[in-house]
């Protein structure tokens, strides 16, 4: 069970990274400012793999209080993309 969680950890904050670089290179491009609201919340995404891959690794010994920080970045990234929905 593990070796799934760890596996599927990597999966998501590598793709976030990925899709944080490729969201950046869009907003380079075309100035619109709902791709780096959305930039931002690839990078929140990409934070909390990093969390959830060192409480595996570490047991909970790094971010002992790492639910709260998930939840709170969960709740920005619902900001953020309203946000980024709503602007014009």
């Amino acid at each position: 069970m593990e070796t799934i969680n760890i596996f599927i950890s990597a999966c998501v904050t590598v793709l976030a990274l990925c899709l944080m670089f490729l969201t950046l290179s869009s907003y380079k491009k075309y100035k619109n400012q709902k791709l780096l609201f959305v930039v931002i919340v690839f990078f929140i995404f990409f934070m909390q793999g990093l969390i959830l891959s060192l409480n595996l690794f570490y047991a909970n010994t790094i971010f002992s209080n790492s639910d709260i920080y998930l939840g709170v970045m969960d709740i920005l990234v619902l900001i953020l993309l309203f946000i980024a929905m709503i602007k014009r």
